[in-house]
């Protein structure tokens, strides 16, 4: 619905909030995450620093998705060598 708030002849869209119908992600500390993979917290920053983990910059956190670390986990197994 489009309507001049302020009488300045300006048309404003008043949109309506939609609620969010999936959750949120729960994300996890770098600490927790490298628990979670079995490494380090330098080879965690390693690996996010060379693209090869995705995470989620908070601030100064570092977060990571644990759907992130299940799809890590998948490509690490496929090249494995024994």
């Amino acid at each position: 619905m489009l309507r001049d708030t302020a009488g300045t002849g300006w048309m404003l869209a008043m949109i309506e909030p939609k609620s969010i119908e999936a959750p949120l992600p729960q994300l996890i500390n770098a600490k927790a995450a490298a628990a979670a993979l079995g490494i380090g917290r330098t080879t965690l920053y390693w690996l996010t620093k060379n693209r090869q983990l995705a995470c989620v910059h908070v601030g100064r956190r570092v977060l990571f998705d644990p759907k992130d670390l299940a799809d890590f986990i998948a490509r690490s197994r496929g090249g494995a060598r024994r």
